[in-house]
């Protein structure tokens, strides 16, 4: 067996300290990168609707699937991104590719937080969604909330109002004769607190039950989770 020489062995050492210096020095930059992840998305004037046309057909909803990577707007976010966007980096090793993340809109700023509005394409072309996310001024993030999606017989679209109010609605679905009849289902309204939560408005208290589990019986009630 050889016996590495000590002119090796301190070469070996230097290039894995410097592998593991970069590895964090690539970290630190990658959070120091929040500056132009905030810069991928535009401001939009308020109002703003999410996910609220209506199909007269089924032609018409896989027609809209079909287009929508080439019509929508706003930048696509790259892996580069990952450490702002959980999730961003997954499927990457899948068969069909990876979702496709879209910047869409900055919707708000404030001395808090930064309310950053994506959507979620996946690659089969169906069950599109957009998410709404706020972000520290260090490029934390501070909560996020799925807002506008489609799922079989189910449709859920977004008003984000000019006093930053989020209205949530859902649709049932019901299609007879390759035509779509709807019905609507449920509406939920929020607001975003001073920190940059979401809280539920509930007549004019708010709800203030812990976020995670309002959320989630949120997003369950939409069929969004």
């Amino acid at each position: 067996m050889k016996i590495l020489s000590f002119s090796a062995l301190a070469l070996l050492f230097a290039f894995g300290f410097y592998s593991f210096s970069q590895l964090g020095q690539d970290k630190e930059e990658g959070r120091a990168n929040y500056a132009k992840f905030l810069a991928q998305f535009e401001e939009q004037a308020l109002p703003l609707q999410l996910n609220q046309n209506q199909w007269e057909s089924s032609e018409a909803q896989r027609e809209y699937e079909r287009d929508l990577w080439q019509n929508i707007s706003g930048k696509r976010l790259g892996r580069e991104f990952s450490a702002f966007i959980p999730g961003l980096d997954d499927g990457m090793m899948s068969r069909m590719g990876p979702d496709r993340y879209q910047s869409q809109a900055l919707v708000a700023q404030t001395e808090n937080y930064d309310l950053l509005l994506y959507a979620i394409l996946p690659p089969f072309r169906a069950n599109e969604r957009w998410i709404l996310a706020a972000y520290s001024k260090k490029g934390e993030l501070i909560d996020e909330m799925m807002v506008a999606t489609n799922r079989y017989q189910k449709q859920v679209g977004a008003l984000i109002a000019e006093d930053g109010a989020i209205v949530l609605t859902e649709w049932n679905r019901k299609l007879e004769n390759e035509r779509y009849s709807y019905t609507e289902a449920d509406s939920k309204r929020f607001v975003v607190a001073d920190n940059g939560e979401f809280v539920q408005e509930l007549g004019n208290e708010l709800n203030r039950q812990p976020r995670k589990q309002e959320l989630q019986q949120v997003q369950q009630s939409f069929g969004m989770r």
